[in-house]
């Protein structure tokens, strides 16, 4: 595992593609808000929202729109096929 420090508005860069921006950090609760921009082809999921599709085996579809803090976890797409 790489441990890199950031501070608010740094960057890390994963390949060419995948850039995560530290958004904020509240000290008071110990919350980081994290900035993803990736390909539309990866999907990005908080774990416990992965673990949970995994184990309903959920499709997730892109449909090119952008979420935030909502029901699925941040992840930009719609369920297909599974249990909701």
């Amino acid at each position: 595992m790489l441990i890199l420090t950031r501070r608010v508005n740094e960057v890390i860069v994963i390949g060419d593609d995948i850039r995560i921006k530290i958004i904020g950090y509240d000290h008071e609760r110990g919350h980081v808000r994290l900035g993803i921009d990736a390909p539309r082809t990866i999907i990005v999921d908080r774990e416990e929202v992965a673990l949970r599709r995994k184990q309903k085996g959920t499709i997730y579809v892109r449909t090119g729109q952008s979420t935030s803090d909502n029901d699925n976890g941040g992840t930009t797409g719609e369920p297909s096929g599974g249990d909701s």
